[in-house]
């Protein structure tokens, strides 16, 4: 299975932008804050937004979701970061 199709299928939008929001938070409220932490940060806050969301309900696909959701939180970060990045150079 293709890692796009997996959070497509699995990644739940409001955790998602949640996850986003929160990183972008701790990044500028504690700059020295070490980058590399906030994934394992996110992971645990989207497993329990999605479990939230779907009523406490402990199941594989709520796991999988609560994985997905903060995944696409930082892919969409660094997506970004890196076009914006690319496109400073001029290699766009």
């Amino acid at each position: 299975m293709d890692i796009i199709n997996l959070v497509q299928q699995y990644a739940v939008i409001p955790v998602a932008l949640a996850c986003y929001l929160i990183a972008t938070y701790l990044k500028h409220a504690w700059p020295q804050f070490d980058n590399r932490w906030i994934p394992l940060i996110l992971l645990p806050l989207g497993i329990v937004g999605v479990l939230w969301i779907n009523g406490w309900a402990f199941t594989p696909d709520t796991l999988m979701s609560g994985i997905c959701s903060p995944a696409l939180a930082v892919y969409v970060h660094q997506a970004g970061k890196q076009t914006s990045e690319m496109l400073a150079k001029g290699d766009g």
